[in-house]
C-alpha cells in the first residue's frame, strides 16, 4: 500500500473545441494497494536483485493549479466525457535489497504503476494518447523483529 503525488504542466496546450477549455496544469494525489510477486534475478547471501509484476488498484484525485477538483469540471474535458478517479494497476519494478551481517537492510526500487485509466492528468480525448502512467522510486529501511 501506499500514496503520493503526481503533477504536470503544459502552458502551450491547446484544443480545437471552441467551448471547451482543458486544463494546462494538473495535480492528481493518490492512494493504491496491490500484491506483487517478486522474481529474484540474483540472490547472494547479502543481497538480492529482484524483478516484480503486481496487480494493484489505484484512486486519485486531479485538481487545478488552485486545488478545485477537476473530476466536477467538465468544461475540461470532452463532451459527454466523464470518468471514475479509481481503476485497476499492474505495477512492474526492479529493486534491490541489501543486507548488513546484523540483519538489518537496505533497498532501492524504481518502476512504473501500469495504471489503466488515461485521466490521471483529467484529460482523455483532447489530450495524447495512450493511458497515463507514474514513475515511481522507493527506498528502504528492513528492521529485523526479534
Amino acid at each position: 500500500m501506499g500514496f503520493g503525488s503526481v503533477s504536470g504542466e503544459n502552458r502551450t496546450f491547446t484544443t480545437d473545441a471552441p467551448d471547451k477549455t482543458p486544463n494546462r496544469f494538473f495535480k492528481s494525489t493518490y492512494f493504491y494497494a496491490n500484491y506483487d510477486l517478486h522474481i529474484n534475478l540474483i540472490k547472494k547471501d547479502n543481497y538480492i536483485v529482484y524483478l516484480s509484476q503486481g496487480i494493484g488498484f489505484i484512486r486519485f484525485t486531479p485538481t487545478d493549479q488552485f486545488g478545485g477538483d477537476l473530476l466536477e469540471q467538465n468544461n475540461t474535458r470532452a463532451d459527454d466525457e466523464t470518468y471514475r478517479n479509481a481503476s485497476i494497476m499492474l505495477p512492474t519494478k526492479l529493486g534491490a535489497m541489501y543486507f548488513l551481517p546484523n540483519d538489518f537492510g537496505i533497498g532501492l526500487q524504481a518502476g512504473f504503476c501500469g495504471t489503466m485509466t488515461d485521466y490521471l492528468d483529467n484529460i482523455s480525448e483532447l489530450g495524447e494518447s495512450g493511458n497515463d502512467n507514474i514513475l515511481a522510486y522507493r527506498m528502504s529501511l528492513y528492521v529485523p523483529l526479534y
